[in-house]
């Protein structure tokens, strides 16, 4: 009795769906594209030292904590306030401002700490990037910002 069924193909152990071989790990569509350790904020005296700093920014729906941190490469922390939605919100508000940040992070300057404080808002990408555009022109934390001189 035969159905027509065909065995599935194998390859390296694993199942195809279809018949076409799948792109290799090294391919650029395959790359992992996420923040490094080291461009991460983890430490708890790291991120104490960022929110008893003076330096922090708002706009509407985010807020920036920032410090110089003697490095030559910014650390970036993403959190939330509470009463934040269910968990699949929170996970993807912090997932969608981490992706922004990712983008633009060639266009700010190096050596800060950065705390995103977010609160509940609409987490289109195009909202949390212009909320983080915002929040680091404030900072004067972008290339093409410089902090305004005292007028003598």
């Amino acid at each position: 009795m035969d159905l027509g069924l065909e065995w599935p193909q194998k390859v390296d152990g694993r199942f195809l769906r279809d018949a076409e071989p799948r792109a290799g790990l090294n391919s650029p569509s395959q790359m992992k594209e996420s923040l490094t350790k080291q461009q991460r904020l983890k430490k708890r005296n790291d991120i104490s030292r960022v929110f008893s700093s003076a330096h922090k920014v708002s706009c509407f729906g985010a807020k920036l904590f920032y410090r110089e941190n003697g490095l030559n490469r910014n650390r970036i922390m993403v959190t939330l306030v509470r009463k934040y939605g269910t968990a699949v919100q929170r996970n993807r508000a912090k997932r969608v401002t981490r992706e922004a940040y990712r983008r633009m992070q060639a266009s700010l300057k190096t050596g800060y700490d950065l705390v995103v404080v977010l609160y509940p808002h609409s987490d289109t990408y195009d909202n949390r990037s212009r909320q983080l555009q915002e929040l680091f022109e404030k900072a004067y934390l972008r290339l093409d910002t410089s902090p305004p001189t005292a007028a003598q």
